[in-house]
């Protein structure tokens, strides 16, 4: 996930003839369900791919800068700038606008539905929102420990045990069970966190500035230990394998964290593995698909074989 910029203030969807080269655009995040990826990013680019297939560009609604999405069966769900959010039903081959307010100065930089009826999204400034009917509606959360001194929330993610995790700047981690109280964790580090990755049963990974990156195996009773990537690039991307590894894009670069006799083991994929993304301007997100690892750049996407 991306560190936050200026809103935009284009409101209006880009004539197709006008698109600019979606294929080689910033994308800032990626999501699978049912064999169908997609793509989002700046000026409201919307990718779509299915299977090995080739991506093909989406007519978007909206032309602000779009941060996350998230997809559940045919269903699915994209935020960004403008505070907007937008919806799909057909497995992201036509969107609609659930919720736009460009005066609110408040982008979305991520959202997560634990069902295809609760979600949340969050943002700029201790910006916290929820839905309750599919993301059709939203209402404003305030959230106590953010207050005093609303910092971004940069992302959400469910964890293995079905428990929920934020980050965000200044070091902010909080964890909740029900998505209504939370708790702040200590991971002695001020800075601002991008990336979360569920490990283990009830773990996570999370990564931000400057390649600084905490492990825990329980964000409510275990204390968060700090990982040395060898790396000192932002971590803007990560995912988890099918079999539990995890994998984290770090600038040009992509680790993977697997736990071995009690230990986090992390790998650094060998440089010429990564082909003509080292030369993308560097990676901005990541997934795991399949036996694919599939990266947004900030120009375009790449796909590689699972090493």
């Amino acid at each position: 996930m991306l560190a936050i910029a200026n809103p935009s203030r284009a409101n209006e969807p880009i004539p197709s003839e006008i698109m600019p080269l979606a294929l080689s655009a910033q994308i800032n995040d990626l999501a699978v369900s049912d064999n169908v990826e997609i793509g989002v990013g700046e000026r409201g680019i919307i990718l779509r791919r299915v299977g090995r297939g080739a991506w093909q560009q989406i007519q978007s609604p909206v032309s602000s800068l779009l941060n996350a999405v998230f997809l559940i069966g045919k269903k699915g769900w994209a935020v960004g700038h403008d505070a907007v959010i937008l919806m799909t039903q057909d497995a992201g081959l036509s969107w609609t606008i659930a919720q736009r307010n460009a005066e609110l100065q408040k982008p979305f930089l991520d959202i997560h539905f634990t069902d295809e009826k609760i979600g949340f999204a969050v943002g700029a400034f201790g910006l916290f929102m929820n839905s309750i009917d599919g993301g059709k509606t939203w209402r404003t959360v305030q959230v106590e420990e953010f207050l005093d001194l609303p910092p971004h929330l940069n992302a959400i993610r469910e964890l293995n045990d079905k428990s929920l995790l934020i980050v965000g700047e200044m070091g902010t981690v909080a964890h909740s069970t029900d998505g209504q109280k939370w708790h702040v964790s200590n991971v002695s580090y001020e800075g601002s966190i991008f990336t979360i990755v569920p490990a283990g049963k009830k773990g996570a990974v999370v990564g931000g500035m400057r390649g600084n990156t905490f492990f825990t195996q329980n964000p409510a009773m275990s204390p968060w230990q700090s990982l040395d990537l060898g790396s000192t690039k932002s971590v803007y991307g990560g995912d988890r394998s099918g079999s539990g590894d995890v994998y984290l894009a770090a600038g040009n670069e992509i680790f993977r964290l697997r736990k071995n006799d009690g230990q986090v083991r992390i790998n650094r994929l060998p440089v010429d593995w990564l082909g003509d993304a080292s030369d993308a301007g560097g990676i901005t997100t990541l997934l795991v698909s399949a036996d694919e690892i599939v990266v947004g750049t900030y120009s375009g996407v790449r796909s590689f074989l699972m090493p």
